[in-house]
Order: structure tokens, then C-alpha cells, then sequence
């Protein structure tokens, strides 16, 4: 009888700790506006979804940035990345960093046409932690460019320029797919002038052009980002999994075995 009460009272003290419920503490949300703002240049807000609180954290000012299109990155050194349409030194946009902790905003590089212009897209931290993004116009053909920015050392790397047969005016942004590559359009360029799709190798810094789009087949890829989807998987424990319920079954036989040595 004890040990029947002892394997039952087991039994429904394991299901409830494998049921428990996670709790999860909400995070803050970070955004951008185009435009809007003291100065009617875009601004970086934080929203708590907990408390529905909105606070405005920074406004762009022209000089610092203006009309962000794209997204914000945080990278792994827990800074926020992006960039701003215009603005900065030359009006062609910048790179900025700013830090959730401390509400610090940091112009890392103003655009200047040589380098780049008009980046209308999001940054992307890549597997070897450099951040990498495009601008619409710009660089040596003014077709826009391809290019790295290591968040440690703040160094700027044109890695690729567009010439209008390889694709022209990029203006969404760029992924990285499971076989390591970088893979992104641009919204004119390639034999129709109707954009490319592309693959670029950041280990090699090799740039493939994959497909041209040629009216039947889509045309002028505008904001859009390519997504890689995985087929559906069948849902196995984890190796923590395993070990708890492994422990928990050895917990539970040498229970019994304690109790029926008593009985």
C-alpha cells in the first residue's frame, strides 16, 4: 500500500513539474518611424508590451540621420543597429548604433556617394558577427553597393558594387541562408532592367548572380526580403530533456525499491 501511495504521489509530482508553465518576463520593443518626430525626421521609439508604455527615445535631426526605411539589428554586443535613408554629412543617409541601456545614440558612418547612398533597407549580423547591408545608389557605378561593417572595430568595407548587368538599386535588405551565403534582390539591373536575384559569398566576398527577373516571371522586387523555410520537423526532447526524464525514472525506481527493501 505505501508503495503504491509512493509511486502515485511520484508520478503526479513529475507530471506537474514537466507541466509547469514558462514565464516569461516581457521585453521592450524597438521601432522607427519615417518621419514624424521633433523634427519631422523619423524617430527611435521603445514600447512595453506589459505596461502598453510608449516613450520616444531618440529624434532624428538631419545632421545625426533622417527618414529611416528599414529595420533595427541588435547585435550580439547587445547594441541596436540600422540606417536612415538621409541625412549625415553628405544628405545620403548614415549608420548609426544606439544602446538600449543606456540611451545613447552613436553616428558610426555618414554615406558620402562613394561609398554608398540612400540605404533604404535593414542591416543583418552574419554567422561571422560582421553586420552587412546595401545602399540603393551610390559607389563606383552609382548602382548602389554591397557592404560590411564590423561593430567591434567600426570598419568600413565596400565589399561590392553593382553595375546594372549584375543588378541595380537595391532596395530591400539581405539574408543569410543556411548554407552560409547572403542572398538578396535589387529592384532594377540584370539583361531586362527588371531586377536580379543574387547570392554573395561573405568567406569568399564572390557575388553570383542567381536569376533575372523578366516581367513573367516577377519584376522590380520593391522592399521585399527573401526568406528561407524549413520543412516542418517532428518534435524530439532536447538533450536537457532526456537527461531530466532519465533522472526522473531513476529517481522514481530507486524510490521503490527503498520502500518495497521496508516493507
Amino acid at each position: 500500500m505505501k508503495t503504491k501511495t509512493l509511486i502515485i504521489a511520484t508520478s503526479l509530482l513529475l507530471f506537474a513539474i514537466l507541466t509547469l508553465p514558462t514565464f516569461v518576463v516581457a521585453q521592450n520593443i524597438y521601432g522607427m518611424t519615417s518621419n514624424g518626430g521633433v523634427n519631422n525626421a523619423g524617430i527611435i521609439f521603445q514600447y512595453n508590451p506589459s505596461t502598453s508604455a510608449y516613450i520616444k527615445k531618440i529624434d532624428f535631426t538631419g545632421a545625426n540621420g533622417q527618414f529611416p526605411f528599414g529595420s533595427l539589428v541588435q547585435a550580439s554586443d547587445g547594441n541596436l543597429y540600422g540606417m536612415t535613408y538621409a541625412g549625415g554629412t553628405s544628405g545620403v543617409g548614415v549608420l548609426f548604433q544606439y544602446n538600449p541601456s543606456t540611451s545613447t545614440y552613436t553616428k558610426k558612418l555618414d554615406f558620402t556617394v562613394v561609398n554608398g547612398a540612400f540605404p533604404s533597407g535593414s542591416l543583418i549580423q552574419a554567422s561571422d558577427d560582421n553586420l552587412y547591408g546595401m545602399t540603393y545608389q551610390g559607389g563606383t557605378n552609382s548602382e548602389g553597393n554591397l557592404f560590411q561593417f564590423n561593430p567591434s572595430t567600426s570598419t568600413y568595407t565596400e565589399k561590392f558594387d553593382f553595375t546594372g548587368v549584375n543588378g541595380a538599386d537595391p532596395l530591400g535588405s539581405l539574408m543569410q541562408a543556411s548554407d552560409g551565403n547572403l542572398y538578396g534582390m535589387t529592384e532594377a539591373g540584370g539583361t531586362n532592367n527588371k531586377g536580379v536575384l543574387f547570392q554573395f559569398n561573405p568567406v569568399t566576398s564572390a557575388y553570383t548572380k542567381e536569376l533575372d527577373f523578366i516581367g513573367t516571371n516577377g519584376a522590380s522586387p520593391y522592399n521585399t526580403n527573401l526568406l528561407e523555410v524549413s520543412p516542418p520537423t517532428t518534435l524530439v526532447p532536447t538533450l536537457s530533456q532526456w537527461a531530466f526524464i532519465t533522472l526522473s525514472v531513476l529517481v522514481l525506481g530507486a524510490a521503490v525499491f527503498f520502500v518495497r527493501g521496508r516493507v
